[in-house]
């Protein structure tokens, strides 16, 4: 009879035990996290790349049993936390402009620019708004916007071109 390594059959699909009963504290002082973080603010910008680690390391702590018997555990992560920001943004607006502004509506007697462009976000739609804000404050890539958002990426371009031109003409009024 021909041994075969553990791979071959016993553990198809999936890894032999010496790896999937390595447990979250050694998968945490492995330094595995701040190359999950590291990915992820690659993806997402710093902001998105913070919270989408901070949300797949929940999942991991909570649900450690699934990401111990993925091959790649801080790639299974990556998804995990770009799939969970994405969830998150659909369900809750960009925190800008301020609540006091976006609720009260635009200031009338806005004087500093930064007040006058507040009020110029407040009035787009939310989604324009979202799409503006990400690829232009937080820089993040049409693409990464497009999955947080859960369009396609000629929406996000859409929106963040009219976004803008709604902007620019809201401003110059403004100013007249």
């Amino acid at each position: 009879m021909v041994m075969r390594h553990p791979t071959d059959v016993r553990f198809a699909g999936r890894h032999p035990p010496a790896y999937s009963a390595r447990s979250f504290d050694d998968f945490v002082a492995s330094g595995e996290p701040a190359q999950l973080q590291a990915v992820l603010v690659a993806m997402l910008g710093v902001q998105g790349g913070q919270d989408a680690a901070a949300e797949a390391m929940s999942f991991a702590f909570t649900d450690w049993s699934k990401v111990s018997r993925a091959r790649d555990p801080v790639r299974f992560l990556a998804t995990v936390g770009r799939r969970l920001l994405a969830r998150m943004l659909r369900h809750r607006e960009i925190p800008v402009p301020p609540n006091e502004l976006a609720s009260g509506g635009p200031q009338q007697n806005a004087t500093e620019p930064h007040l006058e462009l507040e009020a110029a976000l407040a009035r787009l739609t939310k989604r324009q708004r979202t799409a503006v804000v990400l690829v232009c404050s937080y820089g993040w890539t049409l693409a990464s916007t497009a999955t947080a958002m859960g369009i396609k990426m000629t929406t996000v371009q859409n929106h963040v071109e009219r976004g803008l031109a709604n902007l620019r003409r809201q401003l110059e009024e403004g100013e007249n």
